[in-house]
């Protein structure tokens, strides 16, 4: 049987793809490699940095050209990423790669540029000949070196892809291309990125101490500023003031509500009208900036009447959390149920809460979770809250989760049991925080102590699976993959492609979760690779219920491993 068309190009494309990444690969390692050649006269002084502090104008593009390549090239292969995503999915693009040939000139032009970049990083290893003699052929040279990085970059790009269609989109996109740039740059230049956050911190702190400052004195607090320490502004009472560092400006909160409101209207594209759904951000950083001072003021009213300790461990922790907590699903809120927002109202709109309500139990969890870490610092005492509170969520909806009760599967026990190996693995026993746990447990009647070791349980190996499950695997999995599907084959989609579409999109959607799931946990490897292992039970079967009993039976193992031996860290 002959091969399909779409198969025949793929074998085609596939040598020459791999040559090209391989090529380009070893030529970027060398190039790093030599890209800091250290001076004669100090090994700490790279050639690029005496040049930009102590050599003449003319030599500071060449002296910066690797890191002003580096940005290039990264916002390009980004721009690479955004123009095959969009036309992977029409068939014209099979046509464009088909006719994509490898340029022998192109070879060329990229064994020369590579050779001569190398020689001149490795040849020009003391500047101060360039500097004392600024005219001399190597000073000239080096200085039209950023020709050689120009055209070094763009025989790496003709390796990869045809340069036309590229520079095609990014003309059509110049906004799209300078946005991308500006933030590849600041997130590889850490000196950028520090003058971002010292010039937003410097225009926020002061503002937000002046309305710290009128609501503390609204709680009856004699509040100050005292001379700072450390260069810090220190802002409290006679009997407790702490130093706010720039930290504690806000800039932090603002960037993350930006980020998850930017990356929320993205990926609702199609539902949001975007160009008004932007005009909540600037609404949420304003309450995140109202919600900082209050923060701030809060902070010095529970040190001041109650106990410092519990505003610096507990309240201090938590509070710029709960913020962020709040104006993200205020926002949410205000998009989804404003029909100013929506494309079609009437069609998203609707009665039915449909499967959001899977969000419901571990918003419940982590909310009231982090409100009792800010009644206590010492010890998780007030657990049985969040547990309580998500059964009765759960009580509440059960009509929605009747239908995930069905048999388990053999290989979600066997998940779960290889999970849990994996998992004591990974994460040695912590003897000194196990010592602090058994402590606190004894210094409490003994009836009380076997209460809360029981809310414990109960929580562990019932309550957390059930809603960490439902969140991950039951909500975010399948819409994270429906996304994902939709975004491959939209507009017009390659039927001969489908399986791998659906193929792409599983993968995708298990890495997604997994990673999420990971970042909720305080250890980062450990959950994803549980993740990971719950979301390949849950697609063996597309049974809910098969992913819950596999991290069940992880954490009663878990409680075993913790009540038997006495491994109280893991809890």
């Amino acid at each position: 049987m002959a091969d399909h068309p779409v198969s025949s190009l793929l074998k085609r494309i596939h040598f020459l793809w791999i040559f090209g990444i391989l090529v380009f690969s070893a030529e970027i390692f060398s190039l790093y490699f030599f890209k800091d050649s250290a001076t004669s006269f100090s090994s700490e002084v790279t050639f690029r940095t005496f040049l930009s502090e102590h050599g003449p104008y003319q030599f500071w593009m060449a002296a910066h050209s690797p890191n002003i390549f580096r940005v290039v090239f990264q916002t390009f292969l980004l721009i690479l990423i955004i123009v095959i995503s969009r036309e992977f999915k029409k068939p014209n693009f099979f046509k464009l790669i088909s006719a994509f040939q490898l340029d022998l000139m192109s070879v060329g032009v990229n064994v020369v540029s590579f050779t001569l970049l190398l020689s001149m990083l490795i040849i020009y290893s003391d500047p101060m000949p360039l500097i004392s003699q600024p005219l001399s052929p190597a000073s000239i040279f080096y200085t039209i070196s950023p020709l050689l990085w120009l055209t070094y970059f763009l025989s790496i790009v003709s390796l990869l892809f045809p340069l036309r269609t590229a520079f095609q989109w990014i003309g059509k996109n110049a906004l799209l291309t300078l946005f991308i740039a500006t933030v590849t740059g600041f997130a590889i230049n850490q000196d950028m990125s520090d003058g971002i956050i010292n010039f937003w911190s410097a225009i926020l702190l002061q503002p937000t101490l002046d309305l710290a400052f009128l609501l503390a004195r609204g709680f009856g607090l004699d509040a100050q500023l005292f001379p700072s320490r450390g260069g810090f502004p220190v802002f409290g009472t006679s009997q407790f003031h702490v130093e706010i560092w720039p930290a504690c400006s806000g800039y932090e909160g603002m960037a993350l509500i930006i980020s998850l409101l930017l990356a929320y209207c993205y990926i609702q594209r199609d539902v949001l009208r975007i160009s008004r759904s932007l005009l909540v951000i600037p609404f949420a950083c304003l309450a995140m900036f109202f919600l900082n001072a209050i923060r701030i003021a809060v902070l010095i009213a529970i040190g001041h009447f109650y106990s410092p300790e519990l505003a610096i461990n507990g309240f201090h922790l938590v509070a710029g959390w709960l913020n962020l907590l709040a104006i993200f699903i205020a926002s949410l809120a205000l998009l989804n149920l404003t029909p100013y927002f929506l494309m079609n109202p009437k069609l998203y709109m609707r009665d039915d809460i449909g499967d959001i309500i899977f969000l419901a139990p571990l918003v419940a969890l982590i909310t009231f979770g982090l409100f009792t870490k800010i009644l206590v610092t010492n010890f998780d005492w007030l657990y049985p809250i969040p547990i309580f509170i998500c059964v009765l969520i759960l009580l509440w909806c059960r009509k929605y989760f009747f239908f995930i009760i069905e048999r388990i599967s053999f290989f979600a026990i066997i998940m779960g049991v290889l999970t849990f190996f994996l998992w004591v693995y990974l994460i040695p026993v912590d003897k000194n925080q196990s010592l602090y746990f058994l402590q606190h447990l004894e210094n409490i009647p003994v009836g009380l102590s076997l209460l809360w070791l029981s809310f414990r349980l109960i929580g562990a190996v019932l309550i957390v699976p059930i809603a960490e499950e439902l969140a991950f695997r039951g909500f975010l999995f399948p819409w994270s993959m429906d996304w994902f599907t939709n975004l491959l084959t939209r507009n017009a989609p390659l039927k001969p492609l489908s399986q791998y579409f659906n193929s792409i999109s599983n993968f995708l959607s298990l890495i997604l979760t997994s990673v999420l799931f990971g970042v909720l946990h305080s250890e980062m490897l450990a959950g994803s690779l549980a993740g990971i292992g719950f979301g390949l039970v849950y697609m063996h079967r597309r049974k809910l219920i098969d992913a819950i009993a596999a991290h069940a039976i992880t954490n009663a193992l878990l409680a075993i491993d913790v009540i038997y031996f006495g491994n109280w860290s893991y809890w």
